[in-house]
């Protein structure tokens, strides 16, 4: 049982980057490159506070593993299991995220958006589903991020 415990720790501290000054995350199965920091202004300990009313602004750094010519952002709320639509305004990767189109295999990247936190969600506890997409709507990079909404 012991060891049992200890497996599920080693593979809980290798899925979740916990290390200072960055956003704890969980990489999806989905992706085929490579995100190597994400950091949500104010968040480095899960989980991420989102204050009603306001602008969560967020950073993913990564390593592009394909070539692609067109990256689109797919954002939802996931709660109880249940995807939800958490839309950004600037869906389009390619402009204003830091990113110029045609991304290059191999090369290191930096991707910025933010996402209003609306007056109107309720209180709760969700976990924040990032995915950029490509050409082909297939995952460029997938993230999740235990979040929780509050006044």
């Amino acid at each position: 049982m012991d060891k049992f415990i200890a497996a599920v720790i080693l593979v809980v501290c290798m899925s979740v980057d916990l290390s200072s000054g960055k956003t704890p995350f969980h990489t999806c199965k989905s992706g085929s490159s490579k995100v190597t920091n994400v950091v949500i202004p104010g968040c480095d300990a899960p989980p991420c506070k989102l204050k009603k009313g306001s602008s969560a602004a967020l950073s993913i750094s990564f390593t592009a593993g394909e070539g692609y010519t067109k990256v689109t952002a797919d954002v939802h709320g996931v709660i109880s299991y249940v995807p939800v639509p958490f839309t950004p305004p600037n869906v389009d990767g390619c402009q204003h995220s830091g990113l110029t189109c045609p991304l290059t295999k191999g090369k290191n990247y930096v991707y910025n958006n933010a996402i209003p936190i609306k007056s109107s969600y309720p209180n709760l506890q969700l976990v924040v589903r990032w995915e950029l997409l490509d050409e082909n709507n297939k995952d460029i990079l997938c993230i999740e991020i235990p979040a929780e909404i509050s006044d």
